[in-house]
């Protein structure tokens, strides 16, 4: 899974979170014309420094676009300020209906943050049972 996602859009997605230290940033990572590209989306949580929600119109619009031009949505990611890159019980009860994903095939970034930097990057997969967990490193070189 690492290679499926280059160190320039890693890179992107840490510094999005960076520049938001104290919210979750979130968004969707989509592939048109077989480049991946990062596509950020308004955090619509109630409280977005506890949670993440994209408004669903907003990601109906997203995947109109990517249908109109032949895209395909590889990942939905989300950064966690404080804590880990794992699946918090809250990101799975908002991601999963009748204990199956809502998006079959498609990837969970969650990137951590430690003092506003990003130190960890995790992709969950649905494996058929369960989200399965596979670490992404961090590109060494980022722009400030």
């Amino acid at each position: 899974m690492a290679g499926r996602y280059p160190p320039p859009v890693l890179a992107r997605l840490a510094a999005l979170a960076e520049a938001e230290p104290e919210r979750e940033v979130c968004g969707l990572v989509v592939e048109r014309a077989a480049v991946l590209e990062v596509w950020p989306a308004r955090n619509a949580a109630p409280d977005p420094a506890d949670g993440f929600e994209i408004a669903p119109a907003e990601v109906l619009a997203a995947l109109a676009r990517l249908e109109a031009e032949r895209g395909v949505l590889r990942a939905i990611y989300h950064s966690h300020p404080r804590g880990g890159a794992g699946l918090s019980a809250r990101d799975r009860a908002a991601l999963t209906a009748g204990e199956e994903p809502l998006f079959p095939g498609v990837d969970l970034l969650v990137l951590a943050l430690d003092r506003g930097l990003a130190v960890e990057i995790a992709a969950h997969r649905w494996d058929g049972r369960a989200f399965s967990r596979s670490a992404l490193a961090l590109p060494r070189d980022r722009p400030d």
